[in-house]
C-alpha cells in the first residue's frame, strides 16, 4: 500500500508551535512509559525540513 504524502506551508511561528506541541506530547508519552518512536520520526522530519 502506497502512503499518501502531505505538504504544509508553515511560517516560522507555526513550524515552532507544531514542533513544541510534538515535543510536549513526546514527553508526556515518556512519562507514561508509552512508545515514542513514531513521534521521534515526525519530529526529525520537521527538523530536517526547516
Amino acid at each position: 500500500m502506497k502512503l499518501k504524502r502531505y505538504t504544509l506551508k508553515l511560517d516560522e511561528y507555526e513550524h515552532g508551535a507544531i514542533l513544541r506541541a510534538l515535543v510536549e506530547l513526546r514527553n508526556k508519552y515518556i512519562s507514561e512509559n508509552q512508545s515514542v518512536e513514531f513521534l521521534n520520526e515526525v519530529i526529525l522530519k520537521l527538523c530536517r525540513e526547516k
